[in-house]
C-alpha cells in the first residue's frame, strides 16, 4: 500500500513539473502576444502582420484600421465596424463576421476559407472572389434553404504583404540634385484604394438642328415628346424585366426599381440591398425580415407595411411615410431618417 502511495506522489510531481515547463516554453506566450497586439490595435487603430488569432472584437469600431497581413484566424468580429479597413492579405480563416460593416473595406488577397459573412454589409467591399447561392442542406432533401457562399479566385493565390518602401541609391556627389521619387496624389490614392461600380451613363436627348417647316408642319415639341416617350417606354421595359427577376428569385442587389408599385407583391425576406426604391409604393406590403441595407427609399410609401425584423442599415429613408407600419425588432442603425413620417423617435 505504501508503495502505491509513493507512486501516486511521484506521478503528481512529474505532472506538475511538465505543466510548469509547458507554460514557460511558449504555450502561454501566444495569448500574451495576442493581448498585447489587441491593446496596440485599440490604441493606434493599426496592427500590421500582428497575431490576433482568436481575439474577441465583437462590436469594436475598427473603421479605417490597418490590418494588412494580420492573423485574425478564428477571431470573432460580429457587428464590428470595419468600414474602409485595410485587410489585404489578412488571415481570416474561420472568422465570424456576422453583421459586421465591411463597407469599402479592402479584403483582396485575404484568406476567407470558412469565414462567416452572414448579414455582413458588403457595400463597395473589394474582394478577389465572388458570392454564389448554394443549397447547403440539399443532400438531406431540403432544397428550399439557400445561402450565399464566398468562392475565392483561384488565379490569385494568397501572398505575403509586400513592404511599400522606396530605396534610394547612395549619392556620391553631394552637389547632384536629389532623384525624382514617384509621388502619388491623394486623388490617385483614393481611386486606387476604392473601386466603386460606375453608374450607367445618363441618357441625353439628341439635339435637333434647324428644322425646315413645311406647309403643314408637325410641331417640333411633339417629335421631342415622342423621343421622350420611347426612352420612358424602354426604361419601363427594363424595370419590368428587373421586377420579374426579383419576384422570381426574391433578391436584386443594387437594382433600379424606383417608382414601382409593389402593392399585393410577396416581399417577405426579400434582399434589396443597395437598391434604388425611391418613390416606390409598399403600402400594406409584407417586408418582414427584408434586407434593405444601403437602399434608397426616399419618399417611399410604407404606410401600414410589415417591417418586422427588416434591416435598414445605412438606408436612406428621407421623407418616407411609415404611418401605421409594424416596426417590431426593425433595425434602423445609421439610417437616414430626415423627414420620415409616422415613425416614433428611435
Amino acid at each position: 500500500m505504501i508503495k502505491y502511495i509513493y507512486l501516486y506522489r511521484f506521478v503528481f510531481v512529474l505532472s506538475f513539473v511538465a505543466l510548469f515547463n509547458l507554460s514557460h516554453n511558449g504555450y502561454c506566450a501566444e495569448s500574451v502576444t495576442v493581448k498585447e497586439n489587441l491593446e496596440k490595435l485599440i490604441k493606434t487603430n493599426s496592427c500590421r502582420e500582428c497575431d490576433l488569432s482568436g481575439a474577441n472584437l465583437n462590436r469594436v469600431d475598427l473603421s479605417d484600421a490597418d490590418l494588412e497581413g494580420a492573423n485574425l484566424s478564428k477571431a470573432t468580429l460580429s457587428l464590428a465596424n470595419l468600414s474602409r479597413a485595410n485587410l489585404r492579405n489578412a488571415n481570416l480563416k474561420g472568422v465570424a463576421l456576422g453583421g459586421a460593416d465591411l463597407a469599402e473595406a479592402d479584403l483582396r488577397g485575404a484568406d476567407l476559407r470558412g469565414t462567416s459573412l452572414d448579414g455582413a454589409y458588403l457595400g463597395g467591399t473589394l474582394l478577389d472572389g465572388m458570392f454564389v447561392l448554394s443549397k447547403p442542406y440539399e443532400h438531406v432533401g431540403v432544397s428550399e434553404i439557400e445561402k450565399e457562399v464566398y468562392v475565392e479566385d483561384q488565379s490569385k493565390p494568397k501572398q505575403k504583404p509586400k513592404a511599400k518602401e522606396i530605396v534610394v541609391a547612395p549619392r556620391r556627389i553631394l552637389e547632384d540634385p536629389p532623384p525624382n521619387l514617384p509621388v502619388t496624389s491623394q486623388k490617385e490614392k483614393i481611386e486606387e484604394k476604392v473601386n466603386y461600380p460606375q453608374a450607367p451613363q445618363v441618357k441625353k436627348l439628341t439635339l435637333m438642328g434647324e428644322v425646315v417647316v413645311p406647309k403643314e408642319p408637325e410641331p417640333v415639341e411633339e417629335a421631342g415628346d415622342l423621343d421622350q416617350k420611347k426612352e420612358v417606354a424602354a426604361l419601363d421595359t427594363f424595370k419590368m424585366d428587373t421586377l420579374a427577376r426579383l419576384l422570381e428569385t426574391n433578391r436584386c442587389y443594387g437594382c433600379d426599381l424606383s417608382g414601382i408599385d409593389f402593392t399585393d407583391k410577396k416581399m417577405r425576406g426579400v434582399d434589396l440591398e443597395k437598391s434604388d426604391l425611391s418613390g416606390c409604393n409598399f403600402e400594406k406590403v409584407d417586408l418582414s425580415g427584408a434586407n434593405l441595407k444601403g437602399a434608397i427609399l426616399t419618399r417611399a410609401n410604407l404606410r401600414e407595411s410589415n417591417l418586422k425584423k427588416a434591416d435598414f442599415y445605412r438606408a436612406d429613408l428621407t421623407g418616407a411615410d411609415l404611418t401605421g407600419a409594424s416596426v417590431d425588432n426593425t433595425l434602423f442603425d445609421s439610417a437616414e431618417l430626415s423627414g420620415v413620417i409616422g415613425l416614433a423617435t428611435l
